[in-house]
C-alpha cells in the first residue's frame, strides 16, 4: 500500500460561484440551511461550505436549477408584502402570519439524497 496522498478532487465549479448559488437558493451559507433543505448531516455541510469537502455535482446542479427559482420566488415575496404594507398590515404581523403559514407546507422532511458511489479508485 502506497503512502502517496490521493489527489484532491476540486469542485466542478468555483467554489466562490457554488457559495454565490448556496445564498441565493437557501438564503444564507450556513450548514443548517443545507442540513434543512438536503436531510444531510451537518458535518457533511460544514466541510462543503468550509471547503474541506467538495460540493457533489449533483447538488451543484440542483443548485443551478433551483437558484433562479428561488430569486423569483423572493422577488414575489418582496413584492407581496409591499402590497400587504401599502394595505396597512403592520409589519410584524406579516412576519407572524407568514411564519404560520410556512407551518403548513409539510410536516414531512426533506428526503434522503441517495448514496453516491465514488468514481474514484
Amino acid at each position: 500500500m502506497s503512502d502517496v496522498p490521493k489527489p484532491r478532487r476540486e469542485n466542478v465549479r468555483p467554489t466562490a460561484e457554488i457559495e454565490a448559488l448556496v445564498v441565493r437558493v437557501v438564503g444564507a451559507a450556513l450548514p443548517d440551511r443545507l442540513v434543512t433543505w438536503l436531510g444531510v448531516s451537518k458535518r457533511n455541510a460544514e466541510r462543503w461550505l468550509s471547503g474541506e469537502s467538495t460540493y457533489p455535482p449533483s447538488l451543484v446542479e440542483r443548485l443551478d436549477q433551483f437558484a433562479p427559482i428561488c430569486d423569483d420566488l423572493i422577488a414575489d415575496l418582496e413584492d407581496l408584502v409591499d402590497e400587504y404594507k401599502e394595505r396597512g398590515l403592520p409589519e410584524n404581523l406579516l412576519r407572524l402570519r407568514i411564519r404560520e403559514f410556512s407551518k403548513t407546507l409539510s410536516e414531512e422532511p426533506p428526503p434522503r439524497p441517495a448514496p453516491q458511489k465514488s468514481t474514484d479508485l
